[in-house]
């Protein structure tokens, strides 16, 4: 641990009392992945009722999501190693909760780093254009699950619109396989499914503070169109 810290401002999301909130799941989080290889989570420093302060992490980069966009390639291998990555987070907050868990709240590619072989995983909080803070900071499993899921199957460039419909169904089963082998949770297909589009959903209500109405609705039929063709077509889930 360097002295250097990093003070991240989130009064303009959060309220003092869910602050304090986010300041304890991270160091649930981080507690758990001193257990786990290969993946870093910043120690937390303090927090007040505006800000938390981390440990200071050099150079956040590369980023997953910038990973993917850069040649729009997929690494099967890797997306299982997120999988097993998350499910032994859940696994962890498994043994203090009986039901449901402490979530990472938004376990997105724009919030996990790739560097010499390690994860490092960031930003353990809800999103913060979503309406519910609970339902991403103490939950079903199936939220962190299906929040990295529905970005394996949309995250694309929309300059390339046919890339959304490639067959993702070897990458799915190997995020997946990955959970199960990482939280030792059997995983149920319609459950996975109503999370899943709970999750566009999501997707759409956040949009509306960043696109317009028309755009919006337009990437919202466009997504829906590409789940139904990654789910129907090439029958995953």
């Amino acid at each position: 641990m360097t002295n250097k810290t990093y003070t991240k401002q989130l009064a303009n999301a959060f309220s003092s009392d869910q602050i304090g909130l986010i300041f304890q799941n991270n160091k649930r989080y981080k507690e758990a992945s001193l257990k786990i290889k290969n993946v870093f989570i910043p120690d937390v420093i303090s927090h007040d009722h505006t800000s938390i302060t981390f440990e200071y992490v050099d150079c956040l980069s590369p980023l997953l999501r910038d990973l993917w966009f850069s040649d729009q390639r997929w690494d099967t291998g890797l997306v299982g190693e997120l999988g097993a990555l998350l499910g032994n987070l859940h696994s962890e907050q498994g043994k203090i909760c009986d039901s449901n868990l402490y979530l990472h709240g938004d376990f997105v590619p724009h919030n996990i780093v790739v560097r010499d072989g390690c994860f490092v995983v960031f930003d353990i909080e809800p999103p913060t254009h979503r309406r519910l803070f609970n339902t991403f900071y103490y939950g079903s499993r199936y939220t962190d699950i299906c929040s990295m899921l529905f970005s394996l199957l949309t995250t694309h460039s929309y300059k390339k619109p046919w890339k959304f419909f490639r067959n993702k169904k070897a990458m799915v089963e190997s995020y997946l396989t990955g959970y199960k082998v990482g939280s030792n949770f059997n995983l149920e297909s319609d459950v996975l499914k109503k999370y899943l589009f709970q999750e566009l959903s999501k997707w759409h209500f956040d949009r509306s503070l960043q696109h317009g109405w028309f755009i919006k609705n337009v990437k919202y039929c466009f997504l829906q169109v590409v789940l139904f063709v990654q789910m129907r077509l090439y029958k995953i889930l």
